[in-house]
């Protein structure tokens, strides 16, 4: 199974977060939730879980949320412990991807931004009519 460290820290963070949600009754974005427990990076981590395929959501859900040895997993999903297993390798690679087209995305963004104020710095001040 391919795993990816900043993918587990990551997983294990959103998982953590997704508990005291539960535990809280609370919502994201709803009045009485906590903005420290908003942070960019569960909320990133969300969005992408959320946009998986479900087999691969369901299986994250499971194996992060709920405790229990994968053979438990497996019997509560309705599959073996290698397609769990194969399921989190998927999962950890699908994320890894979107974060790393995330980054890629924030980098683009912060060039565009310099050239623009490079160019206005040299162009200097737009003329008054």
């Amino acid at each position: 199974m391919a795993r990816v460290d900043e993918v587990e820290r990551r997983l294990v963070e959103w998982a953590d977060w997704k508990r005291r949600q539960a535990r809280d009754g609370r919502q994201p974005g709803l009045p009485g939730t906590p903005e420290i427990e908003l942070s960019g990076s569960v909320l990133l981590m969300d969005r992408i879980v959320a946009s998986m395929p479900s087999p691969l959501r369901a299986t994250l859900v499971e194996v992060y949320g709920e405790s229990g040895t994968m053979a438990v997993h497996a019997e509560k999903l309705g599959c073996p412990e290698t397609t769990i297993a194969r399921r989190l390798g998927r999962a950890h690679l699908f994320i890894a991807d979107h974060l790393a087209g995330a980054v890629e995305r924030e980098r683009e963004e912060r060039h565009r931004t310099d050239v623009t104020e490079d160019l206005s710095r040299r162009l200097g001040p737009e003329p008054k009519e």
